[in-house]
């Protein structure tokens, strides 16, 4: 078979947990008296962010200085306790049918996950949603120093890929709701699928997606998961995949 290997984001993904994201990060940043990022702004440059990466990146941008690293500690610490208090407030919500759809596929094939947020909230997210058996390898914010768009995170799960099932970068398709998470994952060599869940159809086409959908489910893995050869161009894998595409 072609596909050995899924990988999934998270926020946006699995969980629509990015709206609770935003919010933790104006809690701490009001607390700590920096001005507040608008949503526009957040889901436009942020969005693919990990946690230390947002508050350097954007204290830098509107202090012009950079924080040092103790600063930036103490703020994701802050950020995460906000978050883990916010889901305790509020339930999570898993897109339709994403668990049921992990839970299917991690009994046929290799799963792993790439994330932006830290270990303990994944940890709690997974739990809550009785999928954290389902995967292989899991890389958070703690494991990286570049956020997507950078191929780091990827590269990362890819090591331990290799290094654990021998397998090869296009033997491995990940799933992503972002333009900086497709191009992290195409910089990692991985094949692409874009869902519609907080980005516009183009803007993950134009990142390079190989696929788009604007709403995932079982029948689209599983009809990935029987492909016997790996296809020889985009248009051939569209065409295996023309009745689950946005019309």
């Amino acid at each position: 078979m072609w596909i050995k290997c899924i990988g999934f984001d998270t926020d946006g993904v699995i969980v629509n947990s990015d709206p609770i994201h935003y919010k933790a990060f104006n809690i701490v940043l009001k607390n700590n008296h920096f001005p507040k990022i608008g949503g526009r702004k957040y889901y436009e440059k942020y969005l693919a962010y990990d946690d230390k990466n947002f508050f350097s990146e954007y204290l830098k941008e509107i202090n012009k200085s950079r924080p040092t690293k103790e600063e930036i500690a103490r703020l994701v610490d802050e950020k995460s306790k906000e978050f883990k208090q916010l889901i305790k407030k509020n339930p999570l919500k898993f897109y339709p049918g994403i668990q049921e759809l992990i839970r299917s596929i991690s009994k046929e094939k290799i799963l792993f996950d790439v994330t932006g947020s830290d270990k303990d909230s994944i940890n709690t997210i997974f739990r809550k949603g009785g999928i954290d058996k389902c995967f292989d390898v899991i890389v958070t914010s703690e494991d990286v120093n570049k956020p997507k768009p950078s191929p780091e995170p990827y590269l990362k799960a890819f090591e331990y890929l290799k290094k654990k099932n021998g397998l090869k970068p296009y033997e491995c398709i990940v799933t992503e709701d972002s333009r900086d998470g497709i191009l992290s994952a195409k910089g990692a060599g991985f094949y692409t699928i874009g869902v519609t869940n907080t980005s516009k159809e183009e803007d993950l086409w134009s990142a390079g997606a190989d696929l788009v959908f604007d709403k995932l489910n079982v029948n689209i893995y599983n009809r990935l998961i029987q492909i016997e050869k790996r296809p020889t161009s985009k248009l051939e894998l569209l065409d295996l995949f023309s009745e689950f595409l946005p019309n």
